[in-house]
Formats: structure tokens, C-alpha cells, sequence
């Protein structure tokens, strides 16, 4: 069950109760401290989260320490690493363990690990199950359970990452576009600065200086808008948006600029390999 507390407030805290071989079991690695023991009471014996014991203490030095921090009810033995065990889009959430008491449990599951195929079990589980009336003898797959969770998700990321894909071909063909007509308009400029004896370097310069400035500038605010708008479109995201992403404004940045220069240097390579009187006659 979710639960808040006043000493780690925004934060949504999942209480569990378990026994000691359950982070072994789940493979949930015990950062600090030690794990529940036999005889360990429920009310009185807590093992923290990572994310849970830096929002509510600011540290992992909370081992001995009372639980909650200003109306201490219970000792943490331990911090645990994060599990994120509420929903697999879950934001803002922690988790919380007690030790296990079955006296007081009203419903427990068994989670049990496979050294081989994990379906082999069921038929084994569900044998045992009915030796005892209490239990009811449903089994079923953790990985087939949270691969049914995670598919809207996964689906929902294909299509983000499809549209962003199309969007930056879209935008790489329209700098093509705009960049190659604006070159293609100054081939007469080109013309008379090789037939007054200019070098090629200097006509590569002044292609990179007169015509890719534009796209440095639209790339400048680009970059700027990203951060804010990136912001926007995260809040509340399903898909974890990360509002900025370094290797995905490096890779745009990377694919403009070689589509800008791209269309930039073939008109002027087409002069520099031509006769420049013949670049003088374009109109």
C-alpha cells in the first residue's frame, strides 16, 4: 500500500512486508546495514529504500536511526536499493519493508526463483498449492507480468521516437533546401571572385562564412529553446522524457550541420571544377 510522510513530502512510499530472503530472492541489493533476522518485530524493525532514506534524512547514514524522523516509532536495520515496485512509469515513489509476521498477515504471496525455465514451475506450485485449502493456487510469470505492464509504455516510445526521427529528416531536408537555393543564387558571385584570381580556399571560406552563419544562428536558438521546451513536454510524461538530453542535441546539431554544409559545397565545388566564365553566364 502507498503512504506519505510529513518528513519526505512529494514522495509516494509503498509498504512491504517481507521476509529476509526476499531482496536476495528479487535481487534488491542491501546497500547499508543488514537484513531482517528471526524474531525481528514488524512494528518496530524498517529497512529503507535508497531514494526513500536520502528524501527523508538527506543521507544513507540512517542506520540505527529512528523511523519516521520527527516521531520516531521503529529502527532502520538496512537500506535497500531502489525497486520501484509501485508501476513500472511510477515517479516520485520509494519503498518501505517490514519483516513478515504470517500471524497478522491477512494475504501473502510466495515469490519463488527458477534456475531454469521459470514455467516449469507452475504446475509445481499449483500441486503444492492444493495441499491447503488458504492458499489460492494462481501462478503466474513476473517477466510475463511486466511485460504486459511495460508494452503501452514501449509502445508509446516507438511512436516519440518514430515522430522525432521523421522530424529531424523533415528539418535536415528543409536546411538542404533553403542553404543549396541560397548557394545556388550566389554561383555568379563565386564566378567572379575565381575569374579576378581568387583561390578555392577562399571561396570555401566565404561559402562557410556568407551562407552557413544563418544556420549557426537558427542552430544558437535551437539549442536555447530546447531546455525550455524539453521542460514542457516531460512534466507528467508516461515515457520518461528527460528534458535534456546531451547525446540527442549533439546528434541533431551533428546531422544540420552536415546537411547544411552538404548543400552548401556543391554549388561551390560545381564552380570550383568548372570555367569561370561559364559560372559568370549563370543566371
Amino acid at each position: 500500500r502507498a503512504n506519505t510522510y510529513d518528513d519526505a513530502p512529494g514522495l509516494d512510499v509503498i509498504s512491504n512486508s517481507v521476509e529476509p530472503a526476499f531482496f536476495e530472492v528479487m535481487e534488491i541489493p542491501l546497500v547499508l546495514g543488514r537484513t531482517f533476522q528471526a524474531g525481528d518485530d514488524p512494528r518496530t524493525t524498517v529497512i529503507l529504500s535508497r531514494a526513500f532514506a536520502m528524501a527523508m534524512y538527506g543521507s544513507l547514514d540512517v542506520v540505527g536511526r529512528g523511523f519516521p524522523r520527527s516521531k520516531p516509532e521503529a529502527t532502520i536495520v538496512g537500506v535497500a536499493g531502489d525497486a520501484h515496485s509501485i508501476k513500472v512509469e511510477a515517479v516520485h515513489t520509494a519503498e518501505l519493508y517490514r519483516p513478515l509476521a504470517a500471524a497478522e498477515s491477512v494475504q501473502a504471496v510466495l515469490i519463488a526463483r527458477a534456475r531454469g525455465d521459470a514455467a516449469t514451475l507452475a504446475p509445481v506450485l499449483r500441486e503444492a498449492a492444493s495441499a491447503d485449502p488458504r492458499i489460492l493456487p494462481g501462478v503466474g510469470l513476473l517477466r510475463v507480468s511486466f511485460e504486459r505492464r511495460v508494452f503501452a509504455t514501449r509502445m508509446a516510445s516507438g511512436v516519440a521516437v518514430g515522430t522525432g526521427l521523421l522530424t529531424l529528416i523533415i528539418a535536415c531536408l528543409g536546411i538542404f533546401g533553403v542553404v543549396s537555393y541560397g548557394a545556388t543564387l550566389r554561383v555568379r558571385e563565386f564566378g567572379i571572385h575565381l575569374a579576378l584570381g581568387a583561390e578555392s580556399g577562399s571561396i570555401v571560406r566565404l561559402v562557410v562564412r556568407n551562407i552557413l552563419w544563418p544556420v549557426a544562428i537558427g542552430m544558437m536558438l535551437g539549442v536555447a529553446a530546447a531546455g525550455p521546451i524539453g521542460a514542457a513536454l516531460s512534466g507528467g510524461s508516461p515515457i520518461q522524457v528527460e528534458a535534456a538530453d546531451p547525446a540527442a542535441y549533439a546528434g541533431a546539431l551533428v546531422m544540420f550541420v552536415v546537411a547544411a554544409l552538404a548543400a552548401a559545397m556543391l554549388p561551390a565545388i560545381r564552380v570550383l571544377k568548372s570555367d569561370p566564365i561559364q559560372s559568370l553566364r549563370h543566371s
